[in-house]
């Protein structure tokens, strides 16, 4: 599970499972994408994904929330939808602890905030292990290195500790703060001094 054993031929990907690996062949070096939509210019490798975008034509709508009358012709969605009554933001930032209903919005958390387009967590200790998801490389050098507390190789350069990340940039925010407060300050006794006089 911790090692990519599962390595394509045609290109620099590798997998976990052989499952994994079998579906990038199919979807990255396959021999096009067989089921065609009749009613417009869709296409995909496999057939589920068809039918899905066939209900969004029919107009059919066969999942619902359980908690209002939004209804989807995609499971996906309703499971995306319910996150607004639940509250719930699963998805972490590995980096600063920070938590967003989508991924799509850690996504572009993990781009404007900590300059990372795409993110790629690697094992300091062996360099073979890699993965997009922190809490996997916590489990990698728990079960594999034995050590809790490490350094994270992010994107091949940057190495850094995520919770003096969080330390830095609360330091950061303070900072900024007190020289608001500052410029603040320096603004109201002008401003009394002003009308002392």
């Amino acid at each position: 599970m911790y090692l990519r054993p599962f390595k394509c031929n045609d290109c620099e990907a590798s997998y976990t499972t052989n499952g994994e690996l079998a579906r990038h062949k199919r979807y990255k070096h396959g021999g096009g994408k067989p089921h065609k939509c009749d009613r417009c210019n869709y296409e995909c490798v496999e057939m589920a994904k068809l039918q899905r975008h066939q209900r969004m034509h029919n107009g059919e709508k066969p999942f619902n929330c359980p908690s209002c009358d939004y209804s989807s012709y995609d499971k996906s969605k309703i499971r995306r939808h319910y996150v607004i009554h639940t509250r719930e933001k699963p998805f972490a930032c590995e980096l600063c602890q920070a938590r967003f209903t989508q991924s799509g919005s850690l996504k572009t958390h993990l781009a404007k905030v900590h300059h990372l387009n795409k993110v790629e967590f690697r094992c300091v200790f062996c360099n073979l292990f890699v993965t997009a998801n922190m809490g996997e490389l916590r489990n990698h050098m728990k079960m594999i290195h034995r050590v809790i507390d490490f350094p994270v190789v992010v994107n091949k350069e940057v190495v850094i500790n995520p919770m003096e990340v969080q330390t830095q940039q609360n330091a950061e925010e303070t900072e900024q703060i007190s020289e608001e407060q500052i410029e603040r300050n320096d603004s109201d006794l002008s401003n009394e001094s002003k009308q002392i006089e």
